[in-house]
């Protein structure tokens, strides 16, 4: 491939580096954020109350995770979170009761009462994503494999 400019070049490279963000990076930080779901929420006995969907409209549905790949001028950047919804009815955010504690309605369960006294239960997911993400680099080596799967040299 031939450039005229190193400003078309760095067009390209940002170019190629956002696709391989979407189609690379994004499933491995979904991937992670799913492992962080299961030791730090799926880890706790389940409510009665309720029935945890998992996969299939829950906290592990990709569907759930909705993200954005933004471009700077020199930059490129994922922004994903976990938008699951207790159902289609409702607008209350499940990812945020359950990374604060706050909104449970089974607060009269003996589980509840017995083992945290009264006090919301906080399951978070999201800092042991990052963490995950940040000493494991999954995320820098997606893109490094992405990247030289497109004929680029990364080192």
């Amino acid at each position: 491939m031939d450039f005229n400019s190193i400003a078309e070049l760095e067009r390209y490279l940002m170019g190629e580096l956002q696709k391989t963000m979407e189609s690379q990076v994004v499933k491995e930080v979904r991937d992670t954020m799913r492992e962080s779901i299961v030791a730090h929420v799926y880890s706790f006995p389940p409510s009665s109350r309720y029935t945890r969907r998992k996969e299939q409209g829950g906290l592990l549905d990709y569907k759930n995770m909705p993200y954005k790949v933004s471009r700077g001028s020199n930059s490129v950047a994922i922004n994903l979170k976990n938008d699951t919804r207790a159902s289609t009815m409702s607008f209350k955010n499940v990812a945020n009761i359950v990374e604060t504690g706050k909104g449970y309605t089974w607060t009269t369960s003996e589980y509840y009462r017995k083992e945290h006294m009264g006090d919301p239960i906080a399951r978070k997911f999201t800092m042991p994503t990052a963490i995950k993400l940040q000493t494991s680099k999954r995320h820098v080596d997606a893109l490094k494999k992405g990247l030289r799967n497109k004929g680029i040299t990364v080192t």
